[in-house]
């Protein structure tokens, strides 16, 4: 029995030339891979293994936390810690509010006995200012493959020797601490390498040609033990790509399986449903794909619908793949990823009727029982259901450092109690029954229900009783997945059919927000507590699972039903109907509970939502002009859209309306110099205690004139923004050359007599640039591409100052043969609106240029973070620049950093934290 080093070693040795390609994070998946080989990787990380071992107060044995985004990041510095003689511990993300944070770093040094942290510069500021943790900066301390010496065989395997027994801790896997503080699993050598023995006998390979393919974080025991270290055991390539690429564009998914010839991946069953709606649009009829490589798609996490699974796993043999090919599974981070599959689906579960997939037999390596519920005996009777154990030397030993817990999950004889009820059938099949665990999985991400329980009561919801709200997992059968159940105790008259409805619409906001998804939400009149004055969750989704609600829940839908019928009109109009059927599946709401004045932000609307309702109108309602995805913007009701799209000319309006709801001060956003109010989407919904409202240019559409000066763009937006916020105070924030737009609209409002309570510049000093005041028509388009993420940055650094003697029409032809065709799909854009939004973009700049700032207002508040790369400025002069908002402001402004790149501050990585930032200002202000 070999260590873990012996793993990269063996395959370094054996196959060598054999790579990881991987897609670098926040890169669009058309940019080329960035390739490692085995050998490569192995030269690597032997040569940083000698860094760490220098690290100050760093010992062989300690363990070294790893909190990195980028796959090949990750996989480079695991790899180095393993050969430094450390143990790697697999960080998860940080929780979301900064208190949690700290509550977990504490844990987590307590745990690991004051860990090291690897990470980079970028991702310390996701970290509590409070130093809980000794940080240390990868770059600081990492080679290259150009830089490194290639070592003996001999040097490699006398290094080997001293890593450790087999019996020794290999690496430790944080579970979620969704139920609690989060427990460390303890994967040994030995456990490690009997996993993989039991995988490559459970999945053999036809050809040592194929490819595994992840596009899950390294921190899920699947991704970094079935992919990572399996490919390396096999001595095949590895591929892997960033999630929410994956998840944004299903299509790709299928398009790296050909494009890499994949034998092996996984994909848990919410994707797999993403996977069955793409094959069954009929637009997509005539797509082939080669999948004829592809041999198991494993699916786990959650259960997989016979039916639906089915269906799918007809489309892809239809592609070449095998009628077998979707691989439900089971596993667990203490069990080393997957130890039971079923290779037999869906033929096996179709002829037993099952409704959901079974999850077929162990590996070699384990075995599992099923034990009474009533005194914990073995149970030998087929289908009668139990609480599952397992043993084998793919078992985990215990939790690092927590003995007690340890005890408590393993039997005297090494059974290792897993928390899951279950059942085997006739033919040895195992099948689960639901968890003991308090957590729900969405979307292959498992959430604490006390967790969204606490934010639905820490939002203070109207006709919600407090300490009354109840978060269930619940699969009724008419879901493909598992869905989230709202239950509360309503503090109004039953028959009070408004605030059913107002206390519906802001809990679903929330949990939309928290976790994506439309929850089912039931008020009940009363919730009972035991004698120790706790809510039974189990009792309560029992009755759920029995019928008990189900007067309740007809009633409640009867009254919201009624209610909205009076005050929503249905769409009645076969464009309206159009509109709504494209809009309902994407918000997971059904068509009675959509009306034609609802705004669509409101609905729970996301970045990724927008993008998708624009693909279904363009192919339902063939359009081709306006734009579609800015005309959604700005239309954001089912009335608009339809009065826009049927007349196929715009009537320039400068608000969107992103948040209708709240009743705090409204926040006026102002879109950067790219004219548009899309950036602000994943800010918005972050909201929900005030409205959120966007500013967008003029000229986007043929019949729109540009702007002819700064002075008309500010009286145009402060009429719209008094017609819709007629009284203030107000609160505005711009981004970049919004920013300068803020703040005169501030002094305008000022002069006139509104009070103005918060102004905000996101990036952008108050001087203009003398770089951006020589802005020529070629480098607007060239930044605004890299901007909006057609470019990708390499080509950006290429172009960013090779165009500027080039004419108009050529720039523009060699931007579009290096832009992403299907981010420009994605924006709605072809090549004469793609010209025309730099043009928009470009009269901005024009009439900002030569602006002058003078006045001041109340006070004005900075956020910054590394400024546009055209400007090739440096951090100390960036904010010498930025800190001449003093000037401008009558009391002493603040300023916040924020993580992030320029152009990517207020993307999904980053969001989370500006948004806490923001929230921060605004309270200090008062707003």
């Amino acid at each position: 029995m070999q260590t873990l080093a012996s793993i990269l070693q063996n395959a370094a040795r054996m196959h060598g030339k054999r790579a990881i390609l991987a897609y670098p994070a926040n890169r669009s998946a058309s940019d080329s891979t960035v390739s490692l080989t085995y050998e490569e990787l192995n030269a690597l990380a032997t040569f940083n293994s000698q860094h760490l071992r220098d690290l100050k107060d760093c010992k062989q044995g300690q363990v070294l936390l790893l909190y990195l985004e980028d796959h090949l990041e990750t996989i480079i510095w695991f790899w180095s810690i393993v050969y430094a003689g450390n143990i790697p511990a697999m960080s998860t993300s940080l929780p979301r509010t900064e208190a949690q944070s700290v509550k977990h770093l504490r844990h987590l040094s307590r745990l690991l006995e004051e860990p090291i942290c690897l990470t980079t510069d970028r991702l310390m500021q996701q970290f509590p200012a409070e130093p809980i943790v000794r940080l240390v900066d990868t770059e600081s301390i990492q080679g290259t493959p150009d830089t490194i010496k290639a070592q003996t065989e001999s040097q490699q395997e006398m290094r080997c020797t001293t890593l450790g027994a087999v019996s020794d801790i290999a690496l430790l896997m944080l579970t979620s601490g969704s139920t609690g503080p989060c427990k460390a699993v303890s994967l040994t050598n030995q456990q490690i390498h009997a996993s993989l023995a039991g995988k490559c006998a459970a999945f053999p390979l036809k050809t040592q040609d194929a490819a595994f393919l992840n596009w899950i974080r390294l921190d899920h025991v699947g991704s970094l033990v079935e992919i990572h270290l399996h490919a390396l055991a096999a001595g095949v390539d590895q591929v892997h790509i960033q999630p929410e690429v994956i998840i944004a564009r299903p299509v790709l998914f299928l398009e790296l399986l050909e494009r890499h010839k994949v034998a092996r991946t996984f994909a848990p069953n919410f994707f797999l449903l993403e996977l069955l709606r793409f094959f069954e649009c009929a637009q997509v009829a005539s797509r082939n794909f080669n999948l004829k490589d592809l041999h198991y798609l494993v699916s786990g996490g959650e259960a997989n619908a016979v039916d639906t699974c089915g269906r799918l796993s007809q489309h892809l043999a239809r592609h070449g793949a095998p009628s077998n090919v979707i691989v439900p599974g089971f596993g667990m981070a203490e069990t080393c990823a997957g130890c039971s599959y079923n290779f037999d689906f869906p033929r096996c579960d179709l002829d037993r009727g099952n409704k959901f997939a079974s999850l077929g037999t162990p590996v070699p390596g384990i075995e599992m029982r099923i034990v009474s519920l009533a005194d914990e005996s073995e149970l030998s009777t087929p289908g009668t259901i139990g609480h599952l154990e397992v043993r084998g030397p793919i078992v985990f030993g215990g939790y690092y450092n927590e003995p007690s817990t340890t005890w408590q999950t393993f039997r005297s004889d090494g059974w290792f109690r897993t928390g899951d009820t279950a059942f085997l059938d006739p033919g040895g099949h195992l099948n689960l029954c639901g968890r003991t665990k308090e957590l729900i999985t969405i979307n292959g991400v498992k959430y604490s229900l006390h967790e969204l329980e606490s934010a639905l009561e820490g939002t203070n919801i109207p006709g919600v009783e407090p300490s009354f709200v109840v978060c269930l997992p619940y699969r009724s059968p008419s879901d493909d997945t598992e869905q989230i159940w709202v239950l509360y105790k309503h503090s109004y008259r039953s028959e009070d059919s408004e605030a059913r409805c107002r206390a519906k619409e802001a809990i679903t906001r929330r949990i939309m927000v928290l976790t994506s998804t439309c929850p089912h939400v039931l008020p009940l009149p009363t919730i009972g507590r035991t004698s120790l004055g706790k809510i039974s969750r189990s009792q309560l989704k029992s009755q759920l699972e029995s019928g008990g609600f189900t007067k309740e829940h007809i009633r409640n839908a009867e009254l919201i039903r009624n209610y909205r019928s009076k005050i929503c009109t249905s769409p009645h109009t076969p464009t309206q109907r159009l509109i709504a059927q494209a809009l309902a599946p994407i918000l997971n709401k059904p068509l009675e509970d959509i009306g034609v004045d609802d705004n669509i932000f409101g609905l729970g609307m996301t970045s990724l939502s927008l993008i998708q309702m624009q693909s279904r109108l363009r192919e339902q309602l063939a359009l081709s002009v306006p734009p579609v995805l800015p005309t959604i913007m700005s239309h954001p009701t089912i009335r608009q859209l339809e009065d826009v799209l049927q007349r196929q000319y715009h009537e320039y309006r400068p608000v969107v309306t992103l948040q209708p709801h709240g009743k705090r001060t409204p926040l006026w956003l102002v879109h950067p110099a790219a004219g548009e109010a899309l950036v602000f989407v994943n800010l918005a919904k972050r909201f929900h205690d005030r409205s959120v409202y966007a500013l967008r240019a003029r000229g986007f559409y043929p019949e729109e004139p540009y702007f002819t000066s700064l002075e008309e763009c500010i009286s145009t937006y402060q009429f719209a923004m008094k017609a819709r916020q007629p009284e203030g105070p107000y609160a505005i924030l711009g981004y970049s050359y919004g920013a300068m737009v803020a703040f005169e609209l501030a002094k305008s409002l000022e002069k006139e007599g509104s009070k103005v309570d918060f102004v905000a510049s996101l990036n952008r000093p108050p001087y203009v640039s003398p770089r951006l005041q020589r802005l020529q028509w070629s480098d607007c388009l060239v930044n605004i591409s890299f901007f909006l993420g057609l470019l990708p940055r390499d080509a950006f650094h290429k172009m960013v100052h090779g165009l500027r003697e080039i004419p108009r029409g050529k720039a523009l032809e060699l931007v579009l043969d290096r832009v992403d065709p299907d981010r420009m799909e994605e924006l709605g854009l072809n090549s004469a609106r793609f010209e025309r939004w730099i043009d928009v973009a470009y009269g901005l700049q024009r009439i900002g240029r030569n602006y002058k700032p003078h006045g001041n207002v109340a006070h004005v508040d900075v956020f910054h973070c590394n400024p546009v790369e055209f400007l090739q400025t440096g951090k100390e002069e960036w904010l010498r620049r930025l800190s001449a908002w003093d000037q401008f402001s009558r009391e002493k402004a603040l300023y916040f950093e924020v993580p992030g790149e320029h152009h990517e501050v207020l993307a999904p990585g980053n969001v989370q934290q500006f948004h806490k930032q923001l929230q921060e200002s605004l309270h200090i202000r008062g707003v």
